[in-house]
């Protein structure tokens, strides 16, 4: 792959870092301002031990763009069951469900950002994306 496709893929994931901690951030005041606690460090057991197995696959395997790939939109899949699950809670107030209905909005627009860009990728090395 070329250097300036690298270093564009690397920018949209920086971006998308980005992103997640601004909303992280704005999410954890809005709870604040409600009174209540919200934990920085909640991670599931499935999350860890699915990181576990990537990790333990890329020391296998070696890193490719299409495990990358694969691996965003697997967390992405999960990502959104659990906002649409959130935002349907009647637990949660209405200002927290809006705040979470603009995350999920903005997480899929960047998921399909990453779709377009694993497409483009495909297309133009074919024979980096053979099983």
């Amino acid at each position: 792959m070329a250097h300036a496709e690298e270093l564009d893929l690397q920018t949209i994931l920086n971006s998308m870092i980005d992103d997640s901690r601004r909303n992280c951030l704005e999410l954890i005041r809005e709870i604040h301002k409600l009174g209540g606690e919200a934990g920085t460090q909640v991670v599931s057991v499935s999350a860890r031990i699915y990181q576990t197995w990537m990790d333990f696959k890329s020391a296998i395997f070696g890193y490719s763009r299409e495990v990358m790939f694969q691996s965003s939109q697997y967390l992405e899949t999960a990502s959104q069951k659990v906002y649409r699950h959130a935002i349907s809670s009647n637990e949660i107030p209405t200002e927290i469900r809006q705040l979470l209905r603009n995350e999920q909005s903005m997480l899929a627009v960047s998921s399909n950002l990453i779709k377009e860009y694993r497409d483009r990728l495909r297309y133009r090395y074919p024979k980096s994306y053979q099983a």
